[in-house]
């Protein structure tokens, strides 16, 4: 199994679903990222000061997690025009980006213990709440990743 370091796109749509309030989406964007570097770390043992310097530079956005859906499907299927994401397919996506998450996340042995874990799991179980879906059609077309 391999594992990349999550956007900045990926982690601030965490974080901003996570909570309204903005330290606490800033404390869950930090956390995210940290656990998403310690799985690389792990996997990758010589891995390279470059991906520590991204993950420095990296800053959560502030933009709704629908908008940063829509940008990343105006991305990556372009000509479609405007992108209207009806609700049960905007939270099978949030579900995906959860999967994702886990997947690039999950190489310390202790990965289900930690608060990342805590904060994807809360999400992904919102999302099903909301009629997400984790699968079928929609979810396997949905974005492994935003970027």
């Amino acid at each position: 199994m391999g594992a990349i370091l999550c956007s900045e796109n990926d982690l601030s749509l965490l974080a901003n679903l996570h909570s309204d309030m903005v330290p606490v989406r800033e404390a869950a964007f930090r956390i995210l990222l940290a656990e998403n570097l310690r799985s690389l770390a792990k996997r990758y043992p010589d891995l390279d000061d470059h991906y520590r310097r991204l993950a420095k530079a990296m800053r959560r956005h502030q933009t709704s997690p629908d908008i940063l859906i829509a940008q990343a499907l105006a991305r990556k299927r372009p000509g479609h025009g405007a992108i209207v994401i009806e609700p049960v397919a905007l939270w099978t996506q949030v579900v995906m980006i959860c999967d994702f998450y886990d997947h690039q996340a999950c190489e310390c042995l202790d990965y289900h213990t930690t608060k990342a874990r805590e904060i994807v799991g809360q999400i992904r179980q919102d999302a099903y709440e909301r009629d997400g879906l984790s699968e079928g059609r929609l979810y396997q077309s949905s974005l492994w990743g935003l970027e």
